[in-house]
């Protein structure tokens, strides 16, 4: 069938292993197992929000993402894959880590985090989704998963030792 996705989309397999690795194994001490993602190996194989289709092939490009990072020891991995996604992230302090993924159509995420030891991980998946995540301090942990259509949130942690994580489905 034309436009039907088989396997997931290339690279995307290896973007997520890279990021639950980026995020659990620099958070895996502190902070909890972010296991309960294990859906995300799916992100990208079928969408039934979409119909099982691939975007259309029009659609794909148009992505945006601007990384900024300011400190030493900081890490991003970003990964979009449909129509006019856009990322904004920014880092400053040090050892933080943020592993984002979108793959549907006109997702958003914009992330901040400002201190030390902290971690997030959003994935995106269905359409017009949106992500906010602001974190201030130091060894936070934001976990976020949005499959489906028009999901949006917004996690804001200031402080130390806080965690958040946040699943939606449609």
């Amino acid at each position: 069938m034309r436009g039907r996705l088989r396997a997931p989309v290339p690279g995307l397999a290896l973007a997520l292993a890279l990021a639950l690795a980026l995020v659990a194994g620099a958070a895996a001490a502190d902070h909890p197992d972010p296991s309960a993602f294990d859906e995300l190996q799916l992100l990208g194989s079928s969408f039934e929000e979409l119909g099982g289709y691939a975007p259309p092939a029009g659609l794909y490009g148009a992505s945006v993402a601007t990384l900024t990072q300011a400190g030493s020891f900081n890490g991003l991995v970003a990964y979009q894959a449909g129509g006019a996604n856009r990322i904004d992230a920014q880092q400053s302090g040090e050892a933080n880590t943020a592993a984002l993924a979108q793959v549907g159509l006109y997702n958003y995420i914009s992330l901040n985090q400002v201190g030390s030891g902290n971690h997030a991980l959003v994935a995106q998946g269905g359409m017009h989704n949106s992500a906010a995540v602001e974190q201030l301090g130091m060894n936070n942990l934001a976990q976020v998963l949005q499959l489906g259509i028009g999901l949006s949130v917004i996690v804001n942690q200031t402080g130390n030792n806080n965690v958040a994580r946040v699943v939606q489905r449609n």
